[in-house]
């Protein structure tokens, strides 16, 4: 069964598919004020010329690929739609999608609205700077039951849809938090390893995948330093060791442990320890001054 095509505003809708599945839901007044709500759910297999270009829609659309692979354009980036990922974008902006296999592209979607689901998208992408994200049996099964709910279109089952909503968003938010986690663990290894050489912010929020304006706020929060507090700490622990290993002059340490030159090294010593790198060494390894 094929769908229409409409062009308006910019807007293409150009739903091709051998399978054409669309469940519309109306919620009720007090699911608009109290609950996550499904607008419309289903399943598309498409043809080679399906094609969706449009803005907007005050929704939010989650996309599942079951096979196939799609592309989708959004926020200025292309993502790619395949099986091990899910796709949550906020239809008010320009969005494109459309097959881009072989094997016909088979995914099933769910527009949904309701009390602050845009603020908490917002935040989501504040996040992670992404919309799209690892796949899992959770996932699968409240999505499965939403559409499923939406086809049976009894009305009875609104507390029953936001359930299953909130459990997604949620859900999402929970891998994200710990994403995070995870992520600054592998930064503040990955300083631990290569403190000596040339760091920039954009370089290790890439490394926690996080969006880089999120990622120093991140960092803080979770190591109460700012990254530059941090990596300063870093080189400054390393070099109270070669201090104390003998007399290595101490612009080679500087040098060593990633200062530029060596008066850096010594301004954050005195502010660190209250004291130079050489009265350092005096006081606590009684080694002659160089």
């Amino acid at each position: 069964m094929n769908g229409g095509e409409k062009v308006e505003r910019e807007i293409c809708v150009r739903e091709s598919c051998s399978v054409y599945q669309r469940f519309f839901h109306t919620p009720s007044e007090n699911a608009k004020r109290l609950y996550y709500y499904p607008q419309w759910a289903g399943r598309f297999v498409c043809e080679k010329d399906f094609y969706i270009f449009r803005h907007s829609f005050c929704s939010l659309l989650l996309i599942k690929t079951a096979s196939g692979v799609g592309k989708l354009l959004y926020r200025g980036n292309e993502y790619c739609l395949d099986q091990n990922h899910v796709a949550l974008i906020d239809c008010r902006e320009k969005h494109i999608y459309y097959p881009i296999s072989r094997e016909p592209w088979d995914f099933q979607f769910l527009h949904f609205a309701g009390v602050q689901s845009m603020e908490l998208y917002a935040h989501i992408y504040e996040l992670t700077g992404t919309c799209i994200f690892p796949l899992d049996s959770g996932i699968i099964g409240e999505m499965d039951a939403c559409i499923r709910l939406c086809a049976e279109g009894r009305d009875t089952q609104e507390a029953a849809l936001s359930c299953h909503i909130s459990n997604i968003i949620y859900g999402l938010l929970i891998r994200v938090q710990q994403a995070q986690e995870d992520g600054i663990e592998a930064v503040c290894q990955h300083i631990s390893k290569h403190f000596a050489e040339p760091l920039t912010t954009l370089q290790l929020s890439q490394i926690a995948s996080f969006s880089r304006c999120y990622f120093s706020t991140a960092f803080k929060k979770r190591t109460g330093a700012t990254l530059h507090e941090y990596l300063i700490c870093r080189r400054l622990d390393r070099a109270k060791e070669l201090l104390s290993q003998g007399e290595l002059p101490v612009n080679q340490i500087a040098e060593a442990v990633g200062f530029t030159d060596v008066g850096t090294l010594i301004r954050a010593f005195k502010r660190k320890e209250k004291m130079t790198p050489l009265q350092y060494r005096k006081k606590h390894f009684s080694i002659r001054a160089e």
